[in-house]
């Protein structure tokens, strides 16, 4: 980011924090704008409810020191979430796409 933005980050327990501001100025928008632009695109995509309102209603601005952040609160649904025809399902420390023969594992989780 020093690189490209010019834009110095700061450390939080492994994660280098650099706002969303140079974003924002490199998009031609304010923060307003692309918070907007945001929630606009969560309204639009292809999650599966009821976690699409939830993360869309509850996305926050936040200050962290000197840096403008985006915060997006999620939490555990009653049942499984897709996005589109893709069933993501967190496995270690990675995202992958569920198999058509692991889906009835899927759904037994949510029993």
């Amino acid at each position: 980011m020093q690189d490209v933005f010019g834009v110095q980050s700061l450390t939080y327990g492994g994660f280098y924090v650099t706002g969303v501001e140079h974003e924002a100025q490199h998009s031609g928008k304010n923060l307003d704008q692309m918070f907007q632009d945001i929630t606009d695109r969560i309204s639009r995509s292809a999650l599966s409810e009821p976690l699409r309102s939830y993360v869309n209603s509850h996305v926050k601005c936040v200050q962290y020191f000197d840096k403008t952040i985006f915060v997006f609160e999620v939490l555990g649904q009653g049942d499984p979430s897709h996005v589109g025809t893709r069933w993501p399902e967190r496995q270690g420390t990675q995202v992958k796409d569920v198999t058509p023969d692991r889906m009835g594992a899927l759904f037994d989780r949510f029993k």
